[in-house]
């Protein structure tokens, strides 16, 4: 048997089936109230205790590989794309990793950092 596959035979499309991931609890067990205010709310607390990493400890991630790639694409991207002079908004930006991208491309920046405290 194929690890990830719950059979080794195919099924009528041709395909083996998946095994079923089915979490009756969901996904998302540690939301409290699932009003989207309260939502918000949540995620913003959850980045807003995040702490900073030195840079060892970033690249003793599991994932740096992937996060090197993302970041290559990125890069790419945007010297592709964005024209002198452009203006982005940057839904998002967190704490504006991307900034040096954009500021290579030579372009007009805006960021709108969705990452920040609550008002309330």
């Amino acid at each position: 048997m194929k690890q990830g596959y719950a059979d080794s035979t195919p099924t009528s499309q041709g395909q083996p089936r998946r095994k079923s991931r089915y979490n009756p609890d969901g996904d998302s067990g540690f939301l409290k109230d699932e009003k989207p205010t309260n939502l918000i709310a949540q995620v913003a607390d959850y980045y807003s205790a995040r702490t900073n990493k030195t840079s060892e400890q970033r690249e003793a991630s599991p994932i740096i590989r992937l996060k090197k790639l993302n970041n290559w694409i990125k890069s790419v991207l945007i010297q592709l794309y964005a024209r002198r002079g452009d203006s982005v908004l940057d839904l998002a930006c967190g704490k504006g990793g991307d900034l040096i991208k954009w500021d290579k491309a030579m372009i007009g920046y805006l960021c709108w950092n969705l990452y920040c405290r609550r008002l309330s």
